[in-house]
């Protein structure tokens, strides 16, 4: 049959090809051939990559409430609007409060509380004076109706009853008379902020942070860092009467600034009208940052 010669010189063809397999020159061209694949695998996958993101800007974003057409050079902080240049800070970015644009509902559900207090004060103040008109009356009553009163069987039980409801009165009168003698205090805090006082919170934050600026505190490895939370209680005549640290810094030298920096800016400028008609005292807390040789005193 034909196969097999045909088989055999399938076989004898392949033999050349067999032997170069295992040549030199033919493993040569295949590791060349190998190497040329990988370099250009390699240089298609560098065209290929995205080029690197831009550094992410580190500038502190601030809120401006100034603006001009002209954009710095020299950015310092990011602000929803340009402003070039300007201002008289010696160092940095000067910061102001912000404008008032409206009452926020913490303070609209706190100007209704107050107005409350004062309608319950005023409901109190009735009360007491309209006690003691009726005791004055009994005190002002004739001996001779008292006497004929005496002498009237049946009326103990009556009388027992009337000196028990005057003990009640006397009770009541007392602690109307001891919650009016309490100081009204106002405490300024992010939950309870009053627009209407914040004039003179202002004035007050400037003193504090012009004080504390000047007054830094410095220990033997140079100027300290860090923050304290601070409490601080001032009476309508403006006199410092508490200072109270709530959140200590773990540098006693800081907690120390505190408390000598807010006696030194002390006393403070007295209760304008309206404010001293509504409250006696003010408690303030604020954090007290230390950087950079400067203090803030800002909100928690």
């Amino acid at each position: 049959m034909n196969t097999l010669p045909l088989r055999h010189d399938a076989l004898t063809s392949l033999e050349p090809l067999r032997a170069g397999v295992g040549s030199p020159q033919f493993l040569r061209w295949a590791i060349f051939l190998s190497l040329f694949f990988h370099v250009a695998l390699l240089a298609w996958q560098r065209q290929t990559v995205a080029p690197p993101q831009a550094p992410v800007s580190e500038l502190e974003i601030v809120m401006m409430n100034a603006s001009t057409e002209s954009i710095p050079v020299k950015a310092q902080v990011l602000a929803q609007v340009n402003v070039d240049g300007g201002g008289q800070a010696t160092r940095g970015v000067a910061s102001s409060e912000l404008p008032y644009v409206g009452e926020a509902p913490e303070a609209v559900v706190l100007e209704r509380l107050v107005k409350q207090r004062l309608q319950l004060e005023a409901a109190q103040q009735q009360l007491l004076m309209q006690l003691k008109a009726a005791q004055q009356a009994a005190d002002g009553r004739p001996t001779e109706q008292f006497l004929k009163d005496a002498q009237q069987p049946g009326q103990d039980e009556r009388d027992q009853e009337q000196v028990l409801l005057n003990n009640s009165l006397t009770a009541l009168a007392e602690q109307v008379q001891q919650y009016n003698q309490r100081p009204r205090k106002l405490f300024d805090a992010p939950s309870a902020q009053q627009a209407r006082f914040a004039e003179y919170i202002n004035q007050w934050r400037q003193r504090v942070e012009q004080i504390g600026t000047q007054q830094y505190p410095t220990g033997t490895d140079g100027k300290a860092y860090g923050s304290v939370q601070a409490s601080l209680t001032i009476r309508s005549d403006g006199v410092l009467t508490d200072i109270n640290i709530d959140r200590p810094s773990d540098k006693a030298l800081l907690n120390q600034a505190v408390r000598r920096i807010a006696q030194l800016a002390s006393p403070f400028a007295p209760f304008p009208g309206e404010m001293a008609k509504q409250v006696d005292q003010i408690v303030l807390t604020r954090t007290w940052h230390f950087v950079d040789g400067t203090l803030q005193a800002r909100q928690p």
